[in-house]
């Protein structure tokens, strides 16, 4: 394998330059703009108005030209997921309370406009900042990386999930641990990517054939799967073009209008084709084969009209759109209910050092029950077959109201910020190895639906997982994956632990 090139305290000013490049991702202010004029003009200019601002600030704090943007990535699918609703009340030019189905959400859209900007300063703290010197060096390591011998390590991956429900239906204590076997084949595809498109030479012919592969295996579950396929190809793209030129905004734009596109569909028909794949009962499982479940699909989307795209569009949005039950939360706490006092923050926090293989009477998290408890609504349960989550801004609400709100959420941006540093930058993963890890692992943060308990749970299970992971696996078998020189500051003249 090519050696790397030497990376020295001379070469900082010209990189440090190249490197600073943009302090926005391309075409942010003209986004917001025709946001602006799109969505902006109605009933709530002035949340729309704040909204944009926000997103503005929490991009110049999380975008890192030539680093995976994964943290901003997480702030702006949260920041839509809050303002969708009000974007969608002012294109019908109605109030917010009469597109929601439970109760007038524009309090917690408010709060939760709090809880970005705390989210994004917490990320921002955790990860420190940018270290264009090494963000220069992985990108001169991308150049010399064998697309060939990044292909043969993503097929051991797939390997590895596969073999993963195997061995949990042999020892179901360890379904938390081996699950993280998927999160690997998503490092690996996002390095893959990384590099497939980052090197003139690639061929993207293999890269289509494991992006195609992986979106048709997606396909014929119970849940929406393939949309990670889109989500680690938007980020691994975005990782590696961090200059884009008018082929690769057409690309990224007909990538993300395909994925919308799916998700449209799936949400009008998902409901017939789980009662179809669960042989009418009413449970998470997939009674029909692949076969089966495949001509479904293909009836179900053959029978779709204009109607029913419209159908399908409305609830992709009402189901993107996840303030609602923040907003139920509100009107119910503390008028009816007291705030819990942290019991719902102390189960999240206990849940992962607590593993099922040594606490087999742990409870299962039933989501569903929280929401009822917290809203008073009437929410299907595990009963019938569905999990309903208040979501973890709401549940850091019902928590400690709204000042502990604030001062949680920015502790869950510490943290997700400092785990981003630790991958990216320790000396087990520094290199393309810590971009991909730090994608994959941190990508279930992305969302505000989620538990707290699943949430938190899920991603220190990974963390503890890539610990060990980093620690004993990657220097002996794939340390040509990290950047294994010494990287010293021209400033400080200190080397990078």
């Amino acid at each position: 394998m090519p050696t790397l090139p030497t990376v020295t305290s001379s070469t900082f000013s010209f990189s440090r330059l190249r490197y600073r490049g943009s302090a926005l991702p391309p075409l942010l202010v003209p986004a917001c703009l025709v946001i602006f004029l799109g969505f902006g003009l109605g009933p709530h200019i002035l949340i729309v108005s704040c909204a944009l601002v926000v997103l503005v600030i929490g991009s110049a704090l999380l975008w890192r030209p030539l680093e995976p943007p994964i943290l901003w990535f997480v702030f702006v699918f949260q920041w839509i997921e809050v303002f969708l609703l009000t974007f969608y009340a002012n294109a019908k030019g109605v109030p917010l309370r009469s597109v929601d189905y439970f109760s007038d959400p524009t309090y917690a859209t408010w709060l939760a406009m709090l809880g970005l900007v705390s989210i994004a300063l917490g990320m921002r703290v955790g990860a420190g900042s940018s270290d264009g010197l090494q963000a220069q060096s992985i990108a001169q390591q991308v150049n010399v990386i064998s697309q060939v011998r990044l292909f043969k390590l993503y097929l051991l991956a797939v390997v590895l999930t596969l073999a993963a429900p195997l061995v949990i239906a042999i020892v179901p204590g360890l379904r938390q641990p081996l699950l993280v076997a998927e999160s690997l084949k998503w490092a690996a595809y996002v390095i893959f990517t990384i590099v497939s498109f980052r090197q003139p030479s690639t061929s993207k012919g293999l890269w289509f054939l494991v992006f195609f592969f992986e979106l048709i295996q997606s396909i014929g579950g119970y849940w929406s799967s393939f949309k990670l396929v889109f989500l680690y190809t938007f980020l691994g793209i975005m990782t590696a073009r961090y200059r884009f030129r008018p082929p690769q905004i057409a690309g990224v734009i007909v990538l993300t209008l395909s994925c919308l596109l799916l998700g449209v569909v799936w949400s009008e028909i998902k409901g017939e084709y789980r009662n179809f794949v669960s042989g009418g009962k009413r449970e998470q499982i997939v009674t029909a084969g692949y076969l089966e479940r495949i001509d479904k699909l293909y009836e179900l989307v053959t029978e779709l009209d204009a109607k029913k795209i419209e159908s399908g569009a409305d609830k992709l949005i009402n189901r993107l759109a996840y303030i609602s039950f923040f907003g139920a939360a509100t009107h119910y706490i503390p008028a009816v209910r007291p705030h819990s006092g942290g019991a719902i923050l102390w189960d999240a926090i206990s849940r992962p050092f607590m593993p099922r293989l040594l606490f087999p009477a742990k409870p299962i998290i039933d989501e569903s029950k929280l929401v009822r408890k917290y809203t008073g609504l009437r929410v299907a349960g595990m009963d019938d077959g569905v999990q309903i989550s208040l979501g973890f801004y709401g549940e850091s609400y019902v928590d400690f109201g709204i000042y502990g709100m604030i001062f949680v959420l920015f502790g869950w941006g510490l943290f997700l910020g400092t785990a981003y540093r630790w991958l990216v930058r320790n000396r087990y993963s520094r290199g393309i190895l810590g971009y991909g890890l730090a994608t994959a692992a941190l990508l279930p943060a992305y969302g505000i639906g989620p538990s707290s308990a699943k949430l938190f749970g899920g991603i220190v299970t990974s963390l503890l997982v890539l610990y060990f992971f980093n620690r004993f696996i990657v220097p002996r078998y794939l340390s040509w994956l990290r950047l294994a020189y010494p990287v010293f500051s021209p400033l400080t003249k200190s080397r990078h632990a």
